[in-house]
C-alpha cells in the first residue's frame, strides 16, 4: 500500500512540473494576448461603471432627483452578478501578467532576451537568430532557455513543486 502511495505522488510530481513548465510556456507565448485582455476588461468595466454612475440632467428636472436616479444605477451594477465576475476575471488576469513581467524582469539578460524572442514577440524567432542576438552559441541558449524557463516557473507556481519534478524528471526520487 505505501508503495503505491509513494508511486502516486511520483506520478504527481512529475505531472506538476510538466504541468508548470507546460503552463509557462502556455503564458509566455500568450503574454501579448494577456496585455490586451486586461486592457479591454479594464476598459469594459470603466465604460460599464460610468454609464452606470452617470450624473446628467434634462430639462425641467431637480439635480438631486437625477443624481439618486443615475447613482441607484451604479449600486445595481455593484450588485449585478455578471459585473461582480468580469471585476473578478479582471484581478485574476492582472495578477498573473504582473506576476510574469516580475519573473521575466528578474531573470538575467540573456535569459530575458531568449524567452521575449521566443515566446513574447509577435514573431517566434528561429534559435539561430536568437543565438546571434545574444551572443551565444544556439546550444547553450536551449540551456539559457530551459533555465530562464524554470525561473519563471518557479516564480509563478512555487519553488517546492518545479524542484520536485525537476528530480523526478532526471531519475532523482
Amino acid at each position: 500500500m505505501k508503495e503505491i502511495a509513494e508511486h502516486a505522488n511520483n506520478i504527481m510530481s512529475n505531472n506538476a512540473r510538466s504541468d508548470a513548465l507546460r503552463l509557462t510556456k502556455m503564458h509566455l507565448e500568450g503574454f501579448r494576448a494577456q496585455q490586451h485582455y486586461v486592457k479591454n476588461l479594464e476598459e469594459d468595466i470603466e465604460d460599464r461603471y460610468e454609464t452606470a454612475t452617470k450624473m446628467t440632467t434634462t430639462y425641467g428636472e431637480r439635480i438631486g432627483h437625477s443624481s439618486e436616479v443615475r447613482l441607484e444605477g451604479g449600486a445595481r451594477l455593484a450588485e449585478n452578478k455578471e459585473h461582480q465576475e468580469q471585476k473578478r476575471e479582471y484581478t485574476k488576469a492582472k495578477l498573473l501578467l504582473e506576476r510574469l513581467g516580475e519573473a521575466i524582469d528578474d531573470l538575467p539578460d540573456a535569459e530575458k532576451v531568449i524567452l521575449q524572442e521566443r515566446y513574447i514577440d509577435r514573431l517566434k524567432r528561429p534559435w539561430a537568430s536568437i543565438a546571434l542576438s545574444v551572443g551565444y552559441h544556439e546550444k547553450y541558449c536551449y540551456r539559457l532557455h530551459n533555465k530562464g524557463l524554470r525561473n519563471v516557473a518557479i516564480h509563478l507556481f512555487g519553488l517546492s513543486e518545479v524542484v520536485k519534478a525537476e528530480r523526478n524528471k532526471r531519475g532523482y526520487f
